[in-house]
């Protein structure tokens, strides 16, 4: 007798578990769940909200502009011989895109605390130049270099957005 009550105590508290389980997973529950902390959550620093913002900025821009938003990975390496500050800088390549190719352009600066360099990621449209391949940060003479390369994709992703006015900003895929 003892026994089947027990057994019958241990059945009780499986059926209650496996219950409280399937609610906690119904859709219904779902919709009315309140969300908890999660302990990725964690992992994001400071540093990982100020690059978030940065790059969404710098994607808003180029998708909103029809100009190549500049994502500045500020390293350890300003203040230097040419420029005080990163901003400097920035301007700089701002001012670079503007005078050599008529493009107009934004820059967007995030924090890169314990690395030397410092990288550029180039917004284009709902692109980001060297995604495909890897080479979306590039350091200063790479990103140089790519300038003339991320104004003829920004001229295709207009020339493909005049021809189709009701679509959002193409990508151009590379």
């Amino acid at each position: 007798m003892a026994q089947a009550k027990q057994t019958s105590k241990l059945i009780g508290a499986a059926t209650g578990a496996a219950l409280a389980v399937s609610a906690v997973f119904s859709p219904a529950a779902a919709q009315e769940a309140t969300p908890i902390a999660q302990p990725q959550d964690s992992a994001w620093t400071e540093e990982l909200h100020a690059l978030r913002a940065a790059s969404d900025a710098a994607r808003d821009y180029a998708e909103n502009n029809y100009g190549v938003g500049i994502l500045v990975h500020v390293g350890e390496d300003f203040p230097n011989e040419h420029f005080a500050t990163a901003q400097e800088f920035a301007d700089l390549m701002v001012k670079l895109f503007e005078a050599r190719y008529g493009t107009p352009a934004q820059a967007f600066l995030s924090p890169n605390p314990g690395t030397q360099n410092t990288g550029l990621t180039y917004h284009i449209g709902s692109h980001i130049h060297g995604a495909n391949s890897g080479t979306e940060v590039k350091g200063v003479e790479a990103a140089l270099a790519a300038m003339p390369d991320v104004v003829e994709q920004l001229r295709l992703v207009k020339e493909v957005a005049a021809l189709q006015p009701d679509q959002p900003a193409p990508s151009t895929g590379g």
